[in-house]
């Protein structure tokens, strides 16, 4: 039995650390695993949350050591596996990503982070219709997944078919009313298609009062844009000014469909 209690500690540090990985709290994750792994110097698993706990961190080396590791102890170990394809993504490393998707998606064809992470691979790599058909599965697989379908929309917007991504996108706002990036990315796909319909307005989702000063935020950055009164902005409105501009500096198209995203219905 005693021989037994470090491994059966290192366990319990683990699942405290995968717990804390989970609530975002990685450097109470990293305390855990990190004794963990000390007691239990060959535990896959402890070994790969480790590693994915690093990946959120943007910390890949450290994080592609961890995985390294990981699957070396365990070559099936599907999470391990795609964690480290998100890795090689992250680091621009698309070969490698999509061979690690492949091999994850081949042990476990059910697996619909591995095959979103396969998708956004090929989207990296150009490869659209076979991202679409990636993400075609995973939102089989969980069609309230507001992550996939914001995927599916923006591959769709890349190929220009614009109706299909705005479908997406609103879909994955009324899944998540408060991600600002989707709202941003609706307007910019409306700026495509044109003047919203009114019966785009009725079935569109409704917003919460929440995710509404997103919206007024780009109304007020391309007016002050258009009156040349906002030149330069901190980095977290810079997208949004950049995207304000792009009608050749008058920012009144844009400034009229991000009031479109103010003046739909609330609540």
């Amino acid at each position: 039995m005693t021989e037994k209690r470090p491994t059966l500690r290192g366990r319990i540090r683990a699942v405290r650390g995968e717990t804390y990985r989970k609530m975002g709290r990685y450097d109470q994750a990293l305390a855990h695993l990190n004794r963990a792994i000390e007691l239990n110097p060959e535990d896959a698993s402890a070994i790969g949350s480790r590693g994915r706990t690093y990946w959120a961190m943007d910390r890949y080396v450290e994080a592609l050591a961890d995985l390294n590791r990981a699957i070396e102890l365990n070559p099936e170990d599907v999470s391990a596996l795609a964690s480290r394809g998100y890795t090689y993504w992250d680091m621009e490393r698309y070969g490698e990503a999509l061979a690690d998707f492949n091999r994850a998606i081949e042990l476990d064809p059910g697996d619909a982070w591995a095959l979103a992470g396969r998708g956004e691979t090929y989207r990296a790599m150009g490869r659209y219709d076979e991202a679409l058909a990636d993400f075609d599965r995973g939102i089989e697989l969980d069609p309230e997944d507001a992550w996939v379908l914001a995927y599916r929309g923006e591959t769709y917007r890349l190929v220009e078919r614009y109706d299909e991504a705005l479908a997406d996108f609103n879909r994955a706002i009324e899944l998540d009313p408060e991600d600002d990036d989707y709202i941003m990315k609706r307007a910019e796909i409306q700026r495509h298609i044109g003047p919203a319909e009114p019966t785009v307005l009725q079935t569109a989702p409704r917003f919460t009062p929440a995710s509404r000063p997103v919206a007024r935020q780009l109304a007020d950055m391309c007016r002050r844009s258009a009156d040349g009164s906002q030149t330069e902005v901190d980095g977290g409105s810079a997208e949004a000014a950049r995207w304000c501009r792009r009608e050749g500096g008058s920012g009144q198209p844009q400034y009229r469909l991000a009031m479109f995203e103010v003046d739909r219905p609330c609540c």
